[in-house]
């Protein structure tokens, strides 16, 4: 069992309605809030956009016979995209409370599917598609691109989410292969003595019209590296649990498959279905915790996982149903949180982490009194397996720090404070994710237009382009305020292949050959 510091939740002593300790209720409405979107990425020239299954024959079911789509993530930023608070059925306006969740999605390969990879089908927003009749058309989708399952969970991107998420019978084109998705809260939290269970929960949304069944359970204790190792009994969610209609208006959202075995795993558009969303609220009564007792977060399951699971069958994932197989099913929202109703949240710690991405660098500040007194402090990262390692020591009143070495593509950040008797606790923990570290130019083969995408250039440094032909001749040079997103014309260049060469500060940033044709 890990034993890291408790988050302390205090209630106010009021109560709205007599409730039933244990009951689970819907959501009724959502208040959400616009998040500046990363900068914009094309997927182009996809032939024959579409889903395509490379298993059980179904090796050319494609929903398109379109020969050349363009397909533009964060095409518009207007949509609010994420969720601040909820009105919960019975109960009234509730809040998010202030913390920072890891995601573990736990695949095993079984005789239909046969490998347990990181295929998925996403759903996301989109302004505007093609029609059916057209070969030829773009793909505006109001979210990022889905890079990865784990970050884009807890994104709390109310525009994108997973069709048929347990799907794991490749019956189905758009089959995930999920046995077990964990929410781990890794510093875990404790309600104060006294307060309303019934009255903090976890929020899981489902995108469609009805809202699917599927079970649930409280994760009660963890290991050193974060995996569940103790459940409280499992619950059913019905469609009776979950509430209104949570968008204003029906959307049109695509559905993208991504899959490292084929289109070097490029995520690829299908159908448009026009849908709504709706939510329920899971109580920590629901879900089987008392007074008192620790919580690290909560795993969810699909419907045919049988009500009367024992904990250990629960943990050993790997017997689970290998054929999974229903279009009524769990269309998991990139929303989730821990949220309130009438609480008052105090850390144990009063060490508030921040961070920032800038460029290729992350920024992280904190309040340098909130640590005084400790023997030591570290500050600590961690990549996707969430083991830490110490960043850097903290000296006193030092209250930032500029991290020149993240890599990855996503990183988690936490102070460890060390008192002068030898007690540890950790402050909040920050994840900052990157669409995208380096400099990057696309597409290889063009007729018109290179994309140049870069989260490294340098602030206020003219950036120059340099265009070379086969023999070393340079054809076209330009010079060019630094931007995460430059457009390059290239449509005067002779067909033919050539070298880019892209510089700032007399150093060479990156060289990259296309085709122009």
């Amino acid at each position: 069992m890990k034993t890291n510091f408790s988050l302390i939740i205090k209630t106010f002593t009021a109560l709205l309605f007599c409730q039933n300790a244990f009951a689970q209720f819907g959501i009724n409405s959502i208040t959400t809030n616009s998040t500046d979107l990363p900068t914009s990425n094309i997927i182009i020239n996809r032939k024959g956009a579409g889903v395509q299954s490379m298993y059980a024959g179904l090796s050319n079911r494609w929903d398109s016979v379109g020969t050349n789509f363009n397909v533009i993530f964060n095409a518009s930023n207007a949509d609010k995209i994420s969720i601040t608070d909820i009105e919960v059925a019975g109960l009234g306006r509730a809040s998010s409370l202030p913390f920072s969740p890891l995601v573990k999605v736990r695949r095993v390969a079984n005789s239909i599917v046969g490998h347990n990879g990181d295929h998925f089908p996403f759903f996301a927003a989109v302004n505007a598609v093609p029609t059916s009749s057209e070969n030829t058309g773009t793909f505006l989708v109001s979210a990022p691109e889905v890079l990865s399952m784990e970050s884009a969970l807890v994104s709390n991107n109310i525009n994108t989410g997973y069709d048929n998420i347990f799907q794991n019978n490749n019956a189905n084109v758009h089959y995930g292969n999920v046995e077990r998705i964990d929410f781990i809260f890794p510093n875990g939290f404790i309600p104060d003595a006294g307060a309303d269970l019934s009255k903090v929960g976890f929020t899981i949304c489902d995108g469609g019209d009805d809202g699917n069944a599927f079970k649930i359970a409280g994760i009660k204790t963890i290991n050193s590296v974060n995996n569940p190792t103790g459940y409280q009994p499992l619950t059913s969610i019905t469609t009776a649990n979950y509430g209104s209609k949570l968008l204003s208006t029906f959307k049109d959202f695509a559905i993208f498959q991504k899959d490292p075995t084929f289109n070097a795993n490029e995520s690829r558009p299908s159908v448009v279905v026009n849908q709504n969303m709706r939510g329920t609220f899971v109580s920590l009564a629901h879900l089987g915790f008392t007074d008192g007792q620790m919580i690290y977060g909560f795993s969810i399951f699909a419907n045919d996982i049988l009500a009367t699971s024992t904990e250990a069958y629960l943990l050993d994932y790997e017997g689970y149903p290998t054929n999974t197989n229903s279009a009524d099913m769990l269309d998991l929202v990139n929303s989730v949180g821990v949220y309130s109703i009438n609480q008052v949240v105090v850390l144990s710690s009063s060490t508030l982490l921040t961070a920032t991405l800038q460029h290729s660098k992350v920024s992280l500040q904190w309040n340098a009194a909130s640590i005084t007194g400790a023997q030591k402090v570290f500050l600590q990262r961690a990549s996707d397996n969430m083991v830490y390692s110490n960043l850097t020591e903290i000296t006193p009143n030092q209250q930032s720090y500029i991290d020149e070495t993240a890599r990855e593509d996503i990183a988690y950040y936490r102070l460890k404070i060390i008192s002068v008797g030898g007690a540890v606790k950790y402050s909040n923990i920050q994840i900052i994710r990157s669409m995208l570290f380096g400099t990057n130019i696309f597409p290889t083969v063009t007729n018109s237009q290179l994309i140049i995408a870069s989260n490294t250039f340098v602030p206020n440094k003219s950036i120059v382009i340099s265009i070379y032909n086969m023999e070393g001749k340079l054809v076209h040079t330009q010079t060019k305020k630094p931007s995460s997103y430059i457009n390059m014309d290239v449509s005067n260049l002779q067909n033919g292949m050539y070298i880019i060469s892209i510089s700032q500060n007399n150093n060479l940033v990156t060289r990259e050959k296309f085709i122009k044709r």
